[in-house]
């Protein structure tokens, strides 16, 4: 769908690469005819509750528990039927119990997860003809509109820093198309949430066209081109710095994120999310350790399978991805491609992918 979404050195993307994937898992599951009707069974109609739909995961996660208990939720490894608010990935800690939100991609991820299933519910109950009582039918038809909105929001986007804004505009002005009062749903829920801030939506709403489209004169497309940035890796022990592809520097429309108190916040810049996202890789150990002097073992980390290397170009050292990682710490996983990122760039071997074809 977006193969530069691959090498993006930015930490909100990468939490975006997992919601997207939770988020297809629940959209694909929905086609089937049995679990549809299995859902409106168990909630009775009502399905922005904790139910087997909202549930990510439920297996993998009790076998986390069951070496860590902080390292999943209590029934599955993550719920979409959450009420987490965006918070900076700067402010929140590496590591947390599960029932908060840490900076971690696959923790931090939830916050997205969970504003997309209330879309979705609230969207089921706008077009049902019993809103309290949709049918098995409209439960199908409404999964197909949410996934044209979260991947018509993909293709739109462009890759900023403040991912998860962008994302949440993109999605806003994606649905506008399919339904003009969509816009609305989207709009509340994101901003409630603090994806958006009152100032975005607000921007948002005045660029309503009438015919109820929202135009903001482009967009990002695939072709916005992304900076490279020369981080310093000297703590590291190198003594080069390492070349970053990471967001780019330029936006349309710049959607923020906002704040308890209502305030817009503004985005990090392009050197500081390359920054954070080259000390995350080095701390969790998921960057090959092969060009990490031997004198410095905490930089390995714990992680057997690597989900970047430092590759040297022409006398370059540069950030390569190699797998996105499940976020177990004695995971060995394969890479695997996913609808977000289809590319040639690295091996095809077994897939790992939750269903994120969307």
């Amino acid at each position: 769908m977006k193969s530069d979404l691959w090498s993006a050195g930015v930490p909100e993307i990468d939490a975006f690469h997992e919601s997207f994937g939770d988020i297809s898992a629940i959209l694909s599951a929905l086609q089937l005819p049995s679990l549809r009707t299995a859902i409106l069974q168990e909630t009775l109609g009502q399905l922005y509750c904790k139910s087997r739909l909202s549930r990510v995961a439920e297996q993998f996660g009790i076998a986390l528990r069951a070496e860590d208990a902080e390292a999943a939720e209590i029934d599955c490894l993550r719920n979409a039927r959450n009420d987490f608010t965006y918070s900076s990935i700067v402010d929140l800690p590496a590591h947390i119990a599960a029932e908060e939100v840490s900076s971690n991609p696959h923790s931090f991820s939830r916050i997205f997860t969970g504003a997309v299933f209330e879309v979705f519910c609230e969207i089921l109950v706008n077009d049902a003809a019993d809103g309290s009582s949709p049918t098995e039918l409209e439960l199908l038809d409404t999964s197909k509109r949410v996934r044209d909105i979260v991947a018509g929001g993909v293709l739109r986007s462009t890759l900023v820093t403040a991912y998860f804004a962008e994302i949440a505009f993109r999605m806003v002005q994606e649905s506008a198309f399919i339904k003009p009062e969509y816009a609305e749903i989207l709009l509340d829920v994101f901003e409630r949430r603090l994806i958006l801030s009152n100032e975005t939506a607000a921007a948002i709403l005045a660029m309503r066209t009438a015919s109820g489209t929202i135009d903001d004169g482009g967009d990002g497309g695939p072709d916005t081109e992304q900076a490279v940035v020369a981080v310093n890796a000297s703590e590291y022990g190198l003594d080069k710095p390492i070349l970053v592809q990471t967001a780019s520097r330029e936006a349309n429309f710049i959607a923020r994120n906002g704040t308890p108190s209502g305030r817009s916040l503004e985005p990090m810049s392009v050197e500081t999310a390359a920054s954070i996202y080259v000390a995350n890789l080095f701390t969790s150990g998921q960057l090959d350790a092969d060009v990490v002097p031997v004198d410095r073992p905490l930089l390995r980390g714990p992680q057997s399978a690597k989900s970047h290397y430092i590759s040297s170009e022409q006398g370059r050292l540069v950030l390569r991805r190699r797998l996105f990682h499940c976020g177990h710490r004695m995971c060995d996983c394969a890479p695997y491609e996913n609808a977000l990122t289809s590319s040639s760039d690295y091996p095809k071997t077994k897939s790992m992918n939750r269903g994120a074809e969307l």
